[in-house]
């Protein structure tokens, strides 16, 4: 995460609208669910990301195979999400809606030998539509809508 703000020299700097406040959080739970995912996908361990995002999250698929495949002594090898951008912050209610575009690596599974189990081919090009809610002061990935290829 990257540090804090500070202010402009001048001290001419206004103080952030809930709407700042609001994107703020949306960005970074939005790079977040992307290092969590890295997380799990390195470690087998789904913790951070699981608390991050709703049990109805549509990429609760892929957190429930990362975890089939640790209980199975399988692992992902060069996997890897890279975020690319974040845009067109949406505000809702309880929250708000960000389009992303990520790639991620080609990789492959083993076990725990290192014998190849599968491989997974890259996604240059991915998108996805995060919407994220702040639930009693806690941001969550509420849900993920694919708008391109990739399988978050």
């Amino acid at each position: 995460m990257s540090g804090t703000p500070t202010s402009a020299a001048t001290g001419d700097a206004s103080p952030p609208t809930s709407a700042d406040v609001i994107a703020t959080n949306v960005r970074d739970t939005a790079r977040a669910f992307i290092d969590d995912f890295n997380i799990a996908l390195a470690t087998g361990n789904v913790t951070q990301i699981e608390a991050l995002t709703s049990p109805s999250c549509g990429c609760r698929k892929l957190v429930n195979t990362i975890k089939q495949r640790s209980d199975m002594d399988e692992r992902y090898d060069g996997v890897v999400y890279t975020l690319k951008s974040i845009d067109a912050v949406n505000y809702l209610a309880a929250g708000a809606t960000a389009a992303i575009s990520y790639s991620v690596s080609a990789g492959r599974v083993v076990d725990r030998t290192g014998k190849l189990i599968a491989t997974e081919d890259p996604t240059p090009d991915g998108h996805a539509e995060v919407f994220i809610n702040d639930v009693d002061g806690h941001w969550i990935v509420y849900q993920n809508v694919l708008l391109g290829t990739g399988n978050i």
